[in-house]
């Protein structure tokens, strides 16, 4: 069990965005991410998904995360923190939309994605 101090400590911290919660890889990450007191925000697809049920997430935001709606919902929490949060996609998809999208997520987060060149 985390101590309060250290609650208040890991909110203080710009969180890691775990991308498709909603898949084994998502669940995972976001699982060992906290367990290094790294707050965690994911965003799955389906809420209904048994990986969307974790206590390893402050939040949990549902969008489709293979399109424009990713994009939006990235750019809504954006301003919520003083400094730059971590984006960790978990599907080619949301990979995608990313790199098609670098310039303008890159003035909020913090991601390495190869550009689209690479990922055709």
């Amino acid at each position: 069990m985390q101590s309060i101090r250290g609650i208040k400590r890991s909110l203080n911290r710009s969180p890691a965005i775990v991308i498709k919660l909603d898949s084994l890889t998502g669940l995972d990450i976001a699982r060992i991410l906290r367990s290094y007191k790294v707050p965690v925000i994911g965003i799955a697809d389906d809420p209904a998904h048994f990986s969307c049920k974790t206590n390893a997430c402050m939040e949990i935001h549902y969008t489709n995360t293979s399109d424009g709606n990713l994009l939006r919902t990235l750019m809504s929490l954006a301003p919520k923190w003083k400094s730059r949060c971590v984006l960790v996609p978990c599907s080619d998809e949301s990979v995608r939309v990313i790199s098609d999208n670098r310039a303008e997520l890159g003035e909020f987060y913090n991601f390495v994605i190869p550009d689209g060149v690479l990922l055709d």
